[in-house]
């Protein structure tokens, strides 16, 4: 397996916000928040958000949510396994 710095990962301008580059790849976005102004998250490649913070904060967030990525620490979020049960009927007493 192969390890990956922050020297592999660059920022390019995306639209309104910032994509965390591979190489040509793009493997997060930092995308402002559509209600509060001046605030950001990281847009994962399946679409999910994270919470609001601040530029900074949120490239620092992206640089180390990307290189989980790589590194195959980051995998899809699957759903929890659903379990079904009947309702216990009472004891008789």
């Amino acid at each position: 397996m192969r390890t990956y710095g922050q020297r592999a990962l660059s920022f390019r301008r995306d639209g309104t916000g910032l994509a965390v580059c591979h190489g040509r790849a793009v493997v997060v976005r930092v995308v402002p928040d559509e209600r509060w102004p001046g605030m950001w998250r990281v847009r994962y490649p399946d679409g999910r958000l994270t919470d609001l913070v601040n530029i900074t904060r949120a490239k620092d967030a992206a640089f180390s949510i990307a290189l989980r990525i790589l590194q195959g620490e980051e995998t899809p979020r699957e759903g929890a396994p659903a379990r079904f049960s009947q309702p216990e009927a009472p004891e008789a007493a």
